[in-house]
């Protein structure tokens, strides 16, 4: 049997509540629905890894540096919890560490552009 673990991402209010709303509507649990996304945005993080490598991935880096996230500490903050496989938990953390943010500013900025490219807005 594969083994368990959670992550805890910190998010405002409003995506919380829009990650709820969107796994509803897919009749998916949250955790599901998290991670039914990240898995796509996984691939393709691996992918440009494999063919870009390190210096030419860093240069196309558009995710809030750890400093810039914790700036906002003082907006409001809520939790969702997300249970996932060990191996899921090590490639989040993986692509997190990549773009040198951290787990939350990544799972929510790639829930972000994925809603964006969903409704057909340019992403950043």
């Amino acid at each position: 049997m594969t083994q368990r673990t959670a992550l805890l991402i910190r998010c405002k209010p409003e995506d919380a509540a829009q990650i709820r709303h969107y796994a509803a509507m897919e009749r998916r649990p949250v955790s599901g629905y998290v991670l039914n996304v990240l898995d796509r945005i996984l691939k393709v993080e691996d992918a440009l890894w494999q063919k870009l490598g390190r210096m030419h991935f860093q240069a196309l880096n558009r995710m809030p540096p750890r400093s810039r996230a914790r700036r906002g500490a003082t907006t409001p903050k809520t939790t969702i919890l997300i249970r996932c496989s060990r191996e899921e938990a090590r490639r989040i953390r993986t692509a997190a560490e990549r773009r040198e943010t951290t787990i939350s500013a990544f799972v929510t900025a790639s829930l972000q552009r994925f809603w964006d490219l969903a409704k057909g807005r340019p992403t950043p």
